[in-house]
């Protein structure tokens, strides 16, 4: 046996899915960067691959050594090809750019089955809404998982409304001072920071010492999905144990906010920046927020700010001396330029964090406007969880905080 072939035994990965989406590619830098900083046998045999619909949109990645490879999410073999590696972890994020979210979610599961994959971690949403809505999607997809993997070592990480998505409303704060949102004054949204997501997951992918395994064992995750393979050495007492495995995680903030948070909070951070001006929360409508977001993700500068002021034609804000280039757009220029960062005295995201307007795909708007629509559902309570702590030993990034880092990037003009 060669040199190269026994390394390749050796070699153990990560397949991560979907990595032109905006969580995809967030969470393989991240998981990248942290390989690269560990030593010994971690980095030396772990690697990274990571599936995508359109190779060429991924170059950034591919730079930074991860292995990249382009699939048909409807093709069972294709994806059966990518996982005739040794996977030490599976990670499932079903978010896409497209319809077929059911569909090419059980491909890519029952794919898995068959080429006995042992774990399986999948991002979810929490939802209460009706089969149409693009979270029951994730929900139905979840419940398939359940079932065809029953016996095996799987997690879902439900996330609600990323806090890193608000850039979108950069324009909107700039322009009139408001940030519109459709919800009531006595609503709650839940958010969670792109980096407690990462970090759990990254966790949960690298280390059999994380919590979400402490009850599972290799043994139940031998990497079938049928039960059949399981029932001759199951004992009563393991479908027992079984039973009070935690499985789903919710990975929240600790302090859901309503308007009034909002509002309080962006406040405080552009006062932090030397503005004077607060940030009114103002209720708008689904429909009106699906608009302004079209519009943010056509780049369609002039269209938002005649949209903007035909909804809030109350709203006269007090223009200020302040940079000519707005925040988001010069988050992005920053990630082309030699000086980035380092004149800065905060602690602002990474602008490989920022969300590039082209990640507002229809299926994304949706979800946003669905995460939104839960805040007025009475079923569901949108309590906070303690996963995040639980699993990373730190509490989670409170919205707050988020704004006054990135305080930079939503200052009234």
């Amino acid at each position: 046996m060669s040199t190269s072939e026994i390394t390749s035994k050796k070699t153990k990965y990560i397949l991560l899915t979907n990595g032109d989406s905006y969580a995809g590619r967030t969470l393989a830098i991240y998981i990248a960067d942290q390989l690269m900083k560990r030593e010994g046998q971690l980095k030396k045999h772990w690697r990274l691959r990571v599936l995508c619909e359109d190779r060429s949109v991924m170059k950034d990645l591919e730079k930074r050594g991860i292995e990249v490879r382009e699939v048909d999410y409807e093709s069972q073999s294709m994806l059966r090809e990518q996982m005739k590696i040794n996977i030490k972890a599976l990670i499932f994020n079903p978010f896409t750019s497209t319809g077929r979210l059911i569909h090419r979610g059980k491909n890519l599961i029952d794919a898995a089955i068959h080429e006995k994959v042992k774990r399986i971690l999948m991002m979810g949403c929490s939802s209460n809404q009706d089969s149409d809505s693009s979270m029951e999607k994730f929900s139905q997809v979840e419940s398939y998982l359940r079932d065809r993997y029953k016996y095996g070592a799987w997690v879902v990480f439900r996330i609600p409304l990323i806090q890193q998505f608000m850039h979108f409303w950069s324009s909107m704060i700039e322009n009139k001072s408001v940030i519109g949102l459709p919800m009531s004054e006595s609503d709650y949204l839940l958010t969670v920071n792109i980096m407690d997501v990462c970090e759990c997951v990254c966790q949960a992918a690298l280390s059999n010492k994380c919590s979400v395994w402490a009850n599972q064992h290799e043994s139940i995750g031998s990497g079938s999905g049928s039960s059949s393979d399981y029932e001759e050495e199951t004992t009563a007492a393991d479908v027992v144990a079984r039973t009070a495995i935690k499985r789903v995680y919710e990975l929240t903030c600790a302090v859901p906010a309503s308007p009034y948070l909002f509002s309080k909070a962006l406040s405080e951070a552009v006062r932090k920046d030397g503005f004077d001006t607060d940030v009114e929360a103002t209720v708008i409508t689904d429909e009106q927020l699906e608009n302004y977001l079209k519009f943010v993700s056509e780049g369609k500068k002039k269209e938002t700010e005649s949209f903007l002021s035909v909804v809030f034609q109350d709203k006269r804000l007090k223009r200020r001396k302040t940079s000519s280039e707005s925040g988001l757009l010069k988050s992005f220029q920053s990630l082309f330029s030699d000086d980035k960062a380092k004149s800065s005295t905060y602690e602002q995201d990474d602008p490989n964090w920022y969300p590039a307007p082209k990640y507002l795909n229809p299926f994304c708007i949706e979800l946003i406007l669905d995460h939104f629509r839960n805040t007025r559902s009475p079923d569901m309570p949108n309590m906070p969880s303690s996963d995040v702590f639980d699993i990373t030993g730190r509490a989670p990034i409170e919205i707050s905080e988020f704004f006054m880092e990135n305080r930079r990037q939503f200052r009234p003009e």
